[in-house]
């Protein structure tokens, strides 16, 4: 699995540093321990499921932080909470639609479409930031890696850890859903 940790600048562009979490199919927590600062959390899956784990206005730099992927903590793609006239308007008038997600779906915590990943706040607003769903982690474009492997780079900004990620077909099965605790310090 992969965890997404984005930390939000003013007028900037935002950091995003993504780690590598291996997760055996019968583990039910993961710990983290992290040395830089971050707004929000997200963890993804291999299906490409994502779960909002942490969300916060303040970053801090050290705390322990205990959070599950629980099912209504799944970020929704962005179509199946339109109706089909609105999933049919280009992607830049459908946009405009957005804020009223949150407000309409109490208990949505996070959607996303193709290119932006959105947070319901506590005021029932959107944020919604770029998020690239289809990085390759290629380290500068370049991948040796074989049987489908792929370099899995944690900072794109600065990176300083590489990970090469070959899936396992052989222990491959359909996995049941189980809440998994993280441990983020």
């Amino acid at each position: 699995m992969f965890i997404h940790f984005i930390t939000v600048f003013e007028n900037v562009q935002h950091q995003r540093i993504t780690t590598l979490k291996k997760m055996k199919y019968d583990e039910s927590t993961i710990e983290l321990f992290v040395t830089h600062s971050f707004h929000i959390v997200i963890g993804e899956l291999l299906n490409k499921s994502y779960y909002l784990l942490v969300s916060r206005e303040a970053s801090i730099e050290s705390e322990y932080i205990q959070t599950e992927f629980l099912p209504n903590h799944r970020c929704i793609f962005v179509r199946e909470l339109l109706n089909k006239t609105f999933r049919s308007y280009p992607r830049l008038r459908r946009i405009k639609y957005y804020p009223l997600l949150c407000r309409k779906n109490q208990q949505l915590k996070c959607f996303y479409d193709e290119n932006y990943m959105c947070i319901c706040d506590l005021d029932r607003f959107s944020n919604c930031f770029t998020f690239h769903h289809s990085s390759t982690y290629d380290c500068q474009d370049h991948n040796d890696c074989e049987n489908g492997g792929q370099y899995f780079q944690g900072n794109a900004t600065c990176p300083s850890v590489m990970y090469e990620f070959v899936r396992n077909v052989i222990t491959e099965r359909s996995v049941n859903f189980q809440p998994v605790v993280c441990f983020v310090t």
